[in-house]
């Protein structure tokens, strides 16, 4: 989603909040929000609604509740707020899709909707989230023979780039199966990922 569709003044709000949070919560102070292990590179800050109350009002943004409430139906509840940062070069995040525990074949329904504000231009070069199209209709979770070689993995890539302007909304229910390509350039990469999940969701 556009920018413009999105709300200039409230992106430009949460940009600013977000690398006051970066600062606050350095890595140096913080060691649990920094990842040098497993499939994700960067650090991840939890917990958003209690930090800033723009990030309420980034929750609570008409065009995210439309999307929530299409996707989780009128009763679905907010499942996780999370600011992902990548600092300088990182490693590719392997495809995956967000239905963690839920057995083969999975509803052709997500259970969950991540929802993003797209803080830094995605591109390429910026590491930017890889998409499989039409993934989220296969109801499983991608194997480790179809990782694709731009992801590091030996398969044909079958994954797109996501190329979005700072600003942007980014939204994929959770069979949708997603990674990051490398990311090779110095600027910092930053979204902010509102969850939702359908009310029986815990």
């Amino acid at each position: 989603i556009e920018p413009e569709k999105v709300g200039l003044d409230l992106t430009g709000r949460l940009t600013k909040a977000a690398h006051a949070l970066i600062n606050a919560e350095a890595p140096s102070h913080v060691p649990l929000n920094t990842y040098d292990k497993g499939n994700v590179d960067g650090r991840h800050i939890f917990h958003l609604l209690l930090k800033d109350p723009v990030f309420v009002e980034g929750l609570m943004n008409p065009v995210v509740m439309t999307l929530a409430r299409f996707a989780t139906g009128p009763k679905g509840r907010v499942n996780a707020t999370v600011a992902f940062v990548k600092h300088g070069a990182a490693k590719p995040t392997k495809l995956h899709c967000d239905a963690t525990n839920v057995t083969a074949p999975m509803p052709p329904y997500g259970h969950f909707i991540n929802i993003s504000y797209v803080l830094t231009d995605y591109n390429i070069a910026n590491g930017t989230l890889a998409i499989v199209p039409g993934s989220n209709r296969w109801c499983r979770p991608p194997t480790p023979i179809e990782q694709p070689k731009c992801l590091g993995g030996v398969n044909d890539d079958i994954c797109i780039p996501v190329i979005a302007k700072a600003g942007s909304i980014v939204a994929f229910n959770s069979n949708t199966w997603h990674g990051a390509y490398p990311k090779t350039s110095n600027e910092d990469r930053i979204h902010l990922s509102y969850g939702f999940s359908r009310p029986y969701v815990m």
